[in-house]
C-alpha cells in the first residue's frame, strides 16, 4: 500500500498489543492506516454501517488500498482532520493526530465540556477514538 500523505511505496505492518490487531504505518511520515475490517475483532463499535459524516469533504488523498479518493472531516471539538475511504471505510491519521485527539478529549472531559456525537456520526467518532485508544495503549 502506498502512503496517502508522502507517497512512500510501502506501509509497514505493526501489531498492536495486547489486541494483536495490525495497522499499517508509514516508515517515513509515521501516519497510520486503520483497516475497518480488522477493528471489530477488538472494538465494541460496529463498523458495518459507518460512513464519512455528511459534512465531510473530498480529500486530496487517495485510499492506500486503491479504492477511491478519501473523504476528510474534523474530529469533533478538535482541529484534527481525518481521512476516511467511503468504500473500504479505512481511516488515515497523520503522525501525532491520534495523540492530539486523545489529549483534547481528556482535557474536555476533565472540564465537563466533552460533547458526544449521536447516531451514525457518533458511532464513527466512537470507532475513531477506540482505534486511537488501541494504538496509544499498545505503546
Amino acid at each position: 500500500m502506498q502512503c496517502p500523505e508522502c507517497s512512500t511505496e510501502k506501509l509497514v505492518t505493526k501489531s498492536l498489543r495486547p489486541s494483536k490487531v495490525a495497522i499499517d504505518v508509514c516508515p517515513s511520515c509515521h501516519g497510520a492506516w486503520f483497516d475497518a475490517d480488522e477493528m471489530p475483532d477488538v472494538l465494541s463499535v460496529a463498523t458495518a454501517d459507518l460512513a464519512p459524516p455528511s459534512d465531510s469533504r473530498p480529500s486530496l488523498r487517495m485510499c492506500p488500498k486503491g479504492c477511491h479518493r478519501m473523504r476528510a472531516f474534523h474530529y469533533p471539538q478538535t482541529d484534527v482532520l481525518i481521512d476516511m475511504c467511503p468504500q473500504c471505510k479505512g481511516l488515515w491519521l497523520d503522525h501525532g493526530e491520534f495523540s492530539e485527539i486523545r489529549e483534547v478529549r481528556r482535557q474536555l472531559e476533565a472540564a465537563g465540556k466533552l460533547e458526544e456525537t449521536q447516531g451514525t456520526s457518533g458511532s464513527l467518532m466512537g470507532w475513531v477514538f477506540s482505534a486511537i485508544k488501541a494504538l496509544t495503549d499498545s505503546r
